[in-house]
């Protein structure tokens, strides 16, 4: 299968140099020149060799393409004429995989940018045998997903994913779920991210120094306004997979990642941590017949705290001191409502 994203694009460039009628047989030097050349990278030879081998006998590729080397004229060809990846057929399990990526994507039909790749797929599937399959609609009678509620922001993001791709900055009226006050942002957005159905620009302010990164709910955003004529240098020290690499939720904070001990008493929830973990970093770090102590290396967010609540009694926060006192606190908080019920 293809080991990186340009692999497909060097197939398809390759496939039409061995096809081209007007400059047959062309050498590895050819090929590699016009890889090159359109994809702006620098191809190396041993990459070109992987991709001849792929295509002649990567099985799950099928493509199966009869490549040979003409030593006479010195270049490749299909030993085929008649050959092209172009012309593939499509087998029952490629239909049945478009069938279930169409599937998928129906339910994001609410989210603009993603509506646009269902009519995609819908335009591949009629294409390649005139109707769409009917077994997308059988098999939404067979396989349920968690609705997404149309959430109030959902058509920011295809022009906030503009602003991030070219590097505009943005404008919009903010006002968060804590004040009463409406404010104004000039940010530069770095990324987009979900967090529980619930969408955020993560963006900072041109101030000089600072690297801080902040979230803003999409559904807390007004007046937004892609400043095209302001562009802004993506900052080379922000890479979203290691700034949310110990984040527990939507909020990263200041300093190091805590050591997090968690103690898990019910049998059933351990099985349950152990299929489903609190985060990437989890894990076990002892095991009796009663408990099973687990480890997490992440901030403690409130967004931490409300998921060890969903597990009380039958957890234990062993350390940090003040995570403890936290979980604590809030159920003492929650008791004493109670209480007034009464």
């Amino acid at each position: 299968m293809p080991k990186n994203k340009h692999a497909a694009i060097r197939y398809k460039i390759i496939d039409k140099m061995l096809t081209s009628t007007s400059k047959p047989y062309p050498s590895k030097e050819d090929i590699l020149d016009k890889l090159r050349n359109d994809l702006k990278d620098s191809i190396s030879e041993r990459t070109l060799q992987e991709d001849l081998s792929a295509m002649r006998f990567d099985e799950g590729l099928g493509f199966n393409a009869p490549i040979r080397y003409s030593r006479k004229y010195g270049g490749y060809y299909y030993e085929d004429s008649k050959y092209s990846i172009a012309k593939l057929p499509i087998s029952s399990n490629d239909r049945e995989a478009l069938d279930m990526a169409a599937l998928i994507l129906k339910q994001y039909d609410s989210l603009p940018i993603f509506s646009e790749f269902s009519n995609v797929v819908t335009k591949l599937q009629t294409v390649l045998d005139g109707v769409v399959s009917d077994s997308i609609e059988a098999r939404r009678q067979m396989i349920q997903f968690e609705e997404s509620p149309n959430y109030k922001g959902l058509d920011l993001i295809q022009p906030l994913l503009r602003a991030v791709e070219q590097q505009y900055r943005i404008d919009f009226t903010y006002q968060g779920f804590l004040s009463a006050e409406k404010r104004h942002e000039d940010l530069e957005p770095l990324l987009l991210k979900e967090w529980r159905q619930m969408w955020y620009v993560i963006g900072r302010y041109n101030n000089g120094s600072s690297t801080k990164s902040y979230p803003f709910a999409l559904d807390r955003i007004t007046n937004l306004e892609v400043k095209e004529s302001e562009g802004f240098t993506f900052p080379y020290d922000f890479n979203a997979r290691d700034h949310y690499a110990h984040a527990y939720g939507i909020y990263r904070m200041d300093g190091k990642p805590e050591r997090v001990k968690l103690r898990i008493f019910s049998k059933t929830i351990r099985g349950i941590l152990r299929n489903n973990p609190f985060h990437a970093s989890q894990k076990i770090t002892k095991e009796g017949e009663d408990y099973m102590d687990i480890e997490l290396s992440v901030f403690p967010t409130p967004d931490l705290e409300g998921d060890i609540l969903r597990f009380c009694p039958e957890i234990q926060v062993l350390s940090p001191k003040t995570l403890s006192d936290n979980i604590a606190k809030r159920i003492q908080d929650g008791l004493s409502r109670m209480s007034n019920n009464q």
